[in-house]
């Protein structure tokens, strides 16, 4: 193996230019306003705890209005469609596909699902 002579760099680098170099490569995060929120249908819908489901469609409150509801699917083995109004999304990333939002849905049980549920788990507990 031969070696080679490393000799001085023609200029000096300096930290400024690494910094500007540094800046011209890496382009700031691409994010859209909150307020518009069309076009996000299949985009992972995130909370505070993590991920929470999949938008499904995007709706408005009254006709010919800018839209501020997205319908998200969530569950794994009951899947509910639930409302998230505008007002709560954080951020909404292109890149990734992916919504932040304030809160973590929780949707209350119905008295129906829930006499379902007593139903069942009398019937298992008697056997």
């Amino acid at each position: 193996m031969g070696s080679h002579d490393i000799g001085r760099a023609p200029r000096p680098v300096h930290r400024e230019d690494v910094v500007a170099a540094a800046r011209d490569v890496v382009a700031p995060p691409r994010s859209r306003q909150t307020a518009d929120i069309r076009g996000v249908e299949g985009f992972r819908v995130d909370g505070p705890d993590g991920r929470i489901g999949t938008v499904t469609s995007v709706s408005s409150s009254t006709p010919g209005a800018p839209p501020d509801t997205i319908q998200v699917v969530t569950g794994l083995f009951i899947v509910r469609v639930v409302p998230v109004a505008a007002a709560e999304i954080l951020q909404v990333d292109d890149d990734r596909r992916r919504i932040l939002i304030r809160t973590m849905l929780r949707r209350p049980r119905t008295p129906h699902v829930r006499g379902m549920l007593r139903r069942f788990l009398a019937s298992s507990g008697a056997q």
